[in-house]
């Protein structure tokens, strides 16, 4: 019972620090690029995608190095046109290091 109530406290803290505001959307499809878990929707849905070709469905080391390399690729991306609020302040190589860590949760 200690353990439960002990996980039920652990785990509100981050439901309380990552509470958000919701902005509507202005058109029909929208990538949200402005935190780590809309980047990561982005690149788990581009790593299915990757996953057509098959030799990265077959390896599952090259199912990882493309979730990393495409992870890479978004945030550098983001980062160099601008668009993630997230890495506007950043430099590139933070960028690049939220890329290898959005690659590997994804």
């Amino acid at each position: 019972m200690k353990r439960l109530l002990f996980l039920f406290a652990m785990l509100l803290t981050p439901f309380a620090l990552m509470a958000q505001e919701v902005i509507p959307s202005e058109g029909p499809i929208t990538i949200d690029l402005t935190t780590f878990t809309g980047i990561m929707a982005f690149v788990m849905s581009a790593t299915q995608l990757a996953k057509v070709v098959p030799y990265i469905d077959t390896h599952k080391w090259a199912k990882i190095l493309s979730a990393v390399v495409i992870g890479m690729l978004v945030c550098i991306l983001a980062w160099f046109l601008q668009v993630s609020p997230l890495l506007v302040g950043s430099e590139w190589w933070e960028a690049l290091l939220y890329g290898v860590a959005v690659g590997l949760s994804a």
